[in-house]
């Protein structure tokens, strides 16, 4: 092979604010992928084991974490992407609430709920809603 022909270890990130390295995230194979979704689906295993209550108590942490870092990581954004510092904040802000009405509305959402079956007497239906797992998706970024 020819060193043309000699896919790249990573891909360079440069800050569109001034041109810096901003990051070096390296190329991974169809096996580190593999390993990753292996490791994720075991870690939602785990999350969805957990009591809702617990799932609650560790978003609400998660989201007091962001809210005190939310500068930095506006920083961190601004320089990926190149945002205002107002639109970067904006990107925290808005995952923040997201995390917050979702650790509100999870109890009931996950609640089990009896539903009328209609005409047919005699039997019960219910409503059980469990976690997706691994979900890959493409998605747009700018």
């Amino acid at each position: 092979m020819s060193p043309a022909s000699i896919p790249p270890a990573s891909i360079p990130v440069y800050s569109p604010v001034d041109a810096r390295l901003v990051a070096d995230p390296p190329i991974c194979s169809a096996d580190e992928v593999a390993a990753a979704v292996a490791r994720a689906r075991s870690a939602q295993q785990n999350w969805a084991a957990r009591p809702i209550g617990e799932r609650v108590r560790i978003l609400r942490t998660f989201a007091r974490r962001l809210g005190e870092q939310r500068l930095e990581l506006a920083t961190i954004v601004r320089s990926e992407t190149g945002k205002p510092h107002t639109e970067a904040l904006a990107e925290i802000l808005s995952a923040l609430e997201a995390i917050r009405f979702y650790a509100r509305v999870a109890p009931d959402l996950f609640r089990e709920q009896r539903v009328p079956t209609g005409w047919i007497r005699g039997k019960s239906a219910r409503i059980v809603r469990e976690p997706w797992g691994v979900v890959g998706a493409i998605t747009p970024w700018n």
